[in-house]
This record gives C-alpha cells, sequence and structure tokens, in this order.
C-alpha cells in the first residue's frame, strides 16, 4: 500500500496540510510505476488536531505548524498506480503549449492545446478527442480539428472550460468558444478578461469584461454560443471587488438554475499601489441580477483558483506556489461553499515540498484531485477531505510552457482513473493513474 507522511499545518482556522520539507525528510514515499519497489512509512486513523500556537511561515502563505503527524490514504483509493507508458499525441513542429483535458458526456474525453496549424507555418488552437481513455490502455486518439491560427504563443492562453457536449471556452489573450471537432469559432470574446462556459452542460458561455466608465466588471450571457444572437448583460460585479486588469473569474451551476460566480485577485495585485485586499469574493447570479454572497480573507494573493461543484454545493480552491528560488511551500487550499455561496467550515490546506505549484484542480468522488508540478515531475494528489493518496512520475521530464498547464480529468466506474496531461517541446504527453484499494 502507497503511504505517506504528512505535517499538520494550522492556518485557524485552516486544519490540514501536506509537509513544507524536502520528501526525504519528511518520510513522504512518492509514487511507483508498476513492479517499482518503494519503503516508508505511514499511519492510520485521523489526523490528531492542528497545533495551536503554529510557527510562522516565511514564504508569504500560511503560518505552520508541525507535530509531525502521519496521515491515512484515501479510504477506498488506498494506491494510485500508473497505467502502462505515457501516451504520445504528437504535434506538428511547434511546442505545444496551454493543452486542457475534459470529459465528454460520450465516454472519451476532449484535449485542446496551442500548436502550429498543419502543413502551416502558423499558430493554430486545436482540439481532438480521445476514445474510451479509461477502457484498454493506450487509447485512440483522433484526428486534429483546427479553430484559431493568428495568435502569439507568448500570449497567456488562459483557463480552458468545457461541457459535457464538447463546447469548450479559452480565456487570457485568445479569448473565445469553440466545439470539438467543428472548425472555427463559436463565439469570439475579443475584448473580455475573460470567456467561459457552464460546465454543468446548459450550453451558455460568459465572458467577463471591464468597463471603465463604470469602473466596475460586467458580465455577459450567450444562451447559445455559435447562433447569432448577441449576448445578454447578466449583470455587474458590485464596485469594490477585485481590482481591474487584476482578478479572475470563475463560473459554476449546480442545481435550482443558479450559477455561482467567483473572482480573485491574481498575484499580480501584490504590486498595486494602494494595495487591495486578498479576497476571494462569492457572488450569485440568479434571475438577472448579480448579488455578493460572502468572501474570504486568504492572507495571500493566489496564483489560480477554481470553483467546480460537489454534493451540496461547490469547492473553491486557491493556489500560492513555492518562492522564485524554490523556497517555501506550494500551498493549495480547498473551501467548502454551500449554494448560497457561503463557507461551510474550515478550510482544507495541501502544502507539497518546494519547488511546487498547483496547476489544476477537479472534483473526484466526494472529493477532489489535484495535478502539480513538482520541480520537473509530475504529482496528482486526490482526497476526500480526510485521507490523501498521491502518486508522482518517477521520470524527469521537460515542460514546453513558461507557464506549464498540467490538465487533470477523472473517469472510469467510481472514477478510479485519474488522466494528467504535460506538454513538451513537440508532443503532449498523458498519463494515466489508477486507482488501487486495499484489500483489507
Amino acid at each position: 500500500m502507497s503511504t505517506l507522511r504528512l505535517r499538520w499545518l494550522a492556518c485557524a482556522p485552516i486544519v490540514a496540510a501536506l509537509t513544507a520539507t524536502a520528501c526525504e525528510e519528511s518520510g513522504i514515499v512518492i509514487g511507483k510505476k508498476p513492479g517499482q519497489s518503494q519503503d516508508g512509512s505511514g499511519g492510520d486513523g485521523a489526523p490528531a488536531p492542528p497545533t495551536p500556537e503554529p510557527e510562522t511561515n516565511d514564504d508569504g502563505g500560511p503560518p505552520i505548524a508541525d507535530p509531525g503527524e502521519p496521515i491515512a490514504p484515501v479510504t477506498g483509493c488506498e494506491e494510485l498506480a500508473w497505467v502502462g507508458e505515457p501516451v504520445e499525441v504528437d504535434g506538428n513542429g511547434g511546442p505545444i503549449r496551454g493543452p486542457g483535458l475534459f470529459p465528454l458526456s460520450s465516454g472519451g474525453i476532449g484535449v485542446t492545446y496551442a500548436d502550429y496549424a498543419p502543413d502551416q507555418f502558423v499558430k493554430a488552437i486545436i482540439s481532438r478527442t480521445i476514445a474510451e481513455p479509461f477502457g484498454a490502455w493506450p487509447p485512440v486518439i483522433g484526428a486534429q480539428t483546427v479553430h484559431l491560427t493568428g495568435f502569439d504563443f507568448d500570449d497567456s492562453l488562459g483557463v480552458i472550460t468545457a461541457t459535457p457536449q464538447g463546447v469548450f471556452a479559452r480565456s487570457g489573450l485568445v479569448e473565445g468558444v469553440f466545439a470539438v471537432g467543428e472548425p472555427g469559432v463559436l463565439v469570439r470574446t475579443t475584448g473580455s478578461v475573460g470567456a467561459m462556459v457552464d460546465e454543468a452542460g446548459s450550453g451558455s458561455a460568459y465572458s467577463v469584461r471591464w468597463d471603465a466608465n463604470a469602473a466596475l466588471y460586467a458580465i455577459d450571457r450567450y444562451a447559445s454560443p455559435g447562433q447569432a444572437a448577441e449576448p445578454e448583460l447578466l449583470g455587474t460585479v458590485p464596485p469594490g471587488a477585485p481590482p481591474a486588469g487584476h482578478a479572475e473569474f470563475r463560473f459554476a451551476t449546480n442545481g435550482a438554475n443558479t450559477t455561482l460566480i467567483s473572482a480573485a485577485p491574481t498575484s499580480g495585485a501584490a504590486s498595486l499601489d494602494p494595495p487591495v485586499d486578498a479576497q476571494l469574493h462569492f457572488y450569485r447570479a440568479q434571475g438577472g441580477s448579480i448579488m455578493e454572497t460572502s468572501h474570504i480573507d486568504l492572507g495571500f494573493y493566489p496564483t489560480r483558483h477554481w470553483l467546480v461543484p460537489r454534493e451540496g454545493g461547490f469547492f473553491a480552491a486557491v493556489s500560492h506556489p513555492s518562492n522564485t528560488n524554490g523556497s517555501g511551500a506550494g500551498v493549495i487550499a480547498v473551501y467548502r461553499i454551500d449554494h448560497d455561496g457561503k463557507q461551510v467550515g474550515a478550510p482544507w490546506v495541501y502544502r507539497a515540498p518546494p519547488p511546487t505549484d498547483a496547476w489544476s484542480f477537479t472534483g473526484w468522488r466526494n472529493g477532489f484531485a489535484i495535478g502539480l508540478q513538482q520541480g520537473s515531475r509530475l504529482h496528482i494528489v486526490v482526497s476526500d477531505g480526510v485521507g490523501v493518496t498521491h502518486l508522482m512520475t518517477d521520470e524527469i521530464w521537460v515542460f514546453a510552457d513558461p507557464e506549464p498547464y498540467i490538465p487533470i480529468v477523472v473517469g472510469g466506474d467510481d472514477q478510479e482513473s485519474i488522466l494528467i496531461g504535460q506538454s513538451t517541446t513537440i508532443r503532449l504527453l498523458l498519463h494515466r493513474a489508477d486507482c488501487i484499494a486495499s484489500e483489507n
């Protein structure tokens, strides 16, 4: 059974986290390929409560307490193991950047990334489908579809959201809504600061724009992307929220036709004068209006954040990487949010040895899965909010992206499989890990 030793971190009221020291020092045993031996120790049972008076952390994240308690793996997924060898999705000669993975209602997954267009020295947004990725390995990789050309690879490729029907959106400087397998663009949202689709599958798309005249953010809704209808104004974000040019928004729907919106200042907001509060704001969009429901004081400016549905509400997660000099832990904090947009209980915090940064987050079973870059390795973490099981590549790969996107998607029976992607110089590598349940 794969085990790991964790160190508790307290960030009142934060209740759980991983070690801020190196794997060897903390007793963490990294994941293995099938047949690879591993040593190490771990513990069973529920973890102890955090130490009341934590040591101060100097990396800008929450403070640290370290009673050195072990933590158990996730029940029913006590070990993760790699399945076969990574699958290579060949590119067209350019560096593959900004990859995204998303589940499709057909049982396959959609893939999108930036590369050169086939037989052309022009940069393009491309998509493919992969059939039955959670069945026999390796899976069948579909043909590529070109959606958009004529942009700079150095542009930020932004966040990717998608519906089970294969409609996906990219924010950043390549703004637009696309459909897997359909050439061209459904909606080009040039001038916005973010384009997203409702991942619950309603078919709606959203764009966020900064209204300089009114000094506020306005959110537009496209009821049917690809049709000629103009977007409707969903509403405006009340003044005093995250600052212009330094905010990211997320959208999620979870029943009752209620859309929850989150907004957080980016790490660039740290340089603003006067400074802005490092807060994660929540808004409800319902009945043609947007109202703020709550906010969370983070204590640091997140590099990125996520909002995904869960049973009973949503997960909101924020990440804070290791310092640029490699010191300090990489941190991801996960908050439970109810349908009304309010925090429920204390957050869960994960700390990984430096240098680490979290690049993807998604719902998994009754918990969540995280994709991280730890040095030049991929690192998968799954948790039900109590136990933690993780796995790391034992090879050292070369990342093509200056900001290496590491998309993650889950699937299979009882979501037993986790697929994680990584862009290299001329191809996209797909790794799959499967849960192994203890026989005890």
